[in-house]
């Protein structure tokens, strides 16, 4: 019989979640930045890799990249959770894959800002090839990492404690990863932008490798996970979980939430630059806010959802960033100065990072536990795949809807697309805010 992990493996199994968010903020979050630079003077802080201009009138080649690349991603995220269900690897049905996938997403993270030549076509090729493989790999990780979640919780109350320790990971690493801005700037001090940006990105992939490769070399899944094996077919497992109704209306809030939050985690780089006419490597303090305060705030939430419930703290996250995106609509406008705005907006997102941190992990645990008590069926890895699909088709909204705004202005003469961008996502909170309020907390699990 499997046994509780210690806490030093629940430390080390979190510290796979450090790793793979930082490669996916460096392959993802700043593929805007790179290919599609704030213009903040006459000349350009990146040379012109790809096709800068509106296609069909409406998208952005880096949009259409990042949205496509995410889509794909998705769809794929169902077949990698019904292998790893149906694994029989005597490494374990999930650490197997995560093996394959850690060294794969490392390398094509890199990959994908350096591209090969001056000729937009060759590059855009180039750039579609490695964000695609990128995809391929960090589906690999993900899916069978994040199941792990419910395997290695016995209990629900062990299962909030993990999504907490994963969703501090998740924190710690991106406030890493966001440094970027602040080493690439140290080091055009010896090179070009270009140059010291890719080194820079060099730097947090070899990083990110080390952090995936610790769960998959020290996590004993047949000493510490509750596993059971899964027989069932890729269509079957998929219509079972489709047809949990309450898993719907969660996954379909958690699609908006991440719509909403891509575009303040696309839009703090333009923020800080146009609309608070600040250094670049200021943005490294406008998104590290919010985390740093979310992580001190972990604490709180975690007592806070077991005392108040899991769906009451989910709603409160939703309305306070829906108020948070409205308001960078009007960034370096407020009768005070911009210092403040450069502080005080993003510190207020620490409450719903914190929330968004550590909650959704748990609820899905929760879902996951009632259907194994009411059917006798374990497919968790296809529970945490159809969630992944979800939360990417609303990163994919963002990043297809972001560029295209910035096409209305991102500059220091026009910021018009800029500002736009604070009110489609605080739309989009909102409507995530209306679907959740359908999601009915499972009887069994912490209330």
């Amino acid at each position: 019989m499997p046994i509780p992990p210690p806490l030093r493996i629940k430390i080390i199994y979190a510290i796979g979640q450090m790793g793979w968010s930082m490669a996916a903020y460096c392959a993802v979050n700043l593929l805007t930045y790179f290919y599609l630079p704030p213009e903040t003077s006459d000349t350009p802080l990146f040379p012109p890799f790809i096709y800068q201009g509106a296609i069909f009138g409406l998208f952005t080649l880096i949009g259409l990249i990042g949205a496509g690349a995410r889509l794909f991603d998705a769809v794929i995220d169902p077949m990698i959770a019904s292998l790893s269900d149906n694994s029989k690897s005597s490494l374990g049905k999930r650490r197997f894959f995560m093996a394959i996938g850690m060294i794969p997403i490392a390398l094509f993270t890199f990959l994908i800002y350096y591209p090969p030549t001056t000729d937009i076509t060759i590059n855009s090729i180039w750039l579609v090839i490695c964000t695609l493989l990128y995809f391929v790999a960090i589906t690999f990780y993900v899916v069978p990492y994040t199941t792990l979640i419910c395997e290695l919780g016995h209990s629900a109350q062990d299962q909030l404690q993990i999504s907490a320790l994963v969703g501090a990971a998740w924190v710690i690493g991106f406030l890493f990863s966001n440094t970027v801005f602040v080493v690439q700037g140290f080091l055009e001090q010896y090179w070009s932008a270009t140059v010291a940006f890719q080194t820079a990105i060099g730097i947090y992939c070899i990083t990110a490798l080390v952090c995936m490769a610790l769960p998959v070399f020290f996590v004993n899944e047949k000493k510490y996970c509750r596993t059971t094996q899964s027989e069932m077919p890729l269509k079957k497992a998929m219509r079972n979980v489709l047809s949990n109704r309450n898993f719907t209306y969660f996954s379909l809030a958690l699609t908006l939430y991440w719509a909403s939050l891509t575009f303040i985690i696309l839009g703090s780089i333009y923020y800080v630059t146009i609309l608070l006419a600040s250094d670049k490597a200021n943005a490294t303090i406008f998104g590290g806010i919010g985390l740093t305060l979310g992580l001190l705030l972990y604490p709180f939430v975690y007592r806070l959802t077991t005392y108040w419930g899991k769906k009451k703290v989910v709603s409160a996250a939703f309305l306070t960033l829906s108020f948070i995106l409205g308001s960078c609509t009007f960034l370096g406008k407020y009768p005070f100065p911009l210092w403040t705005q450069l502080y005080l907006l993003p510190a207020i997102t620490a409450f719903p990072f914190a929330c968004m941190g550590i909650v959704p992990n748990a609820i899905i645990a929760d879902i996951i536990s009632e259907q194994e008590q009411l059917t006798g069926q374990s497919q968790p890895a296809m529970y945490y795949a159809v969630r992944a699909f979800m939360v990417k088709l609303g990163m994919s909204l963002g990043t297809l809807i972001f560029p295209s705004l910035l096409l209305l202005g991102k500059s220091t003469n026009n910021d018009l697309g800029i500002r736009l961008t604070g009110v489609v996502a605080m739309l989009l909170c909102l409507m995530g805010f209306f679907i959740f309020q359908k999601y009915q907390q499972p009887e069994k699990g912490m209330k």
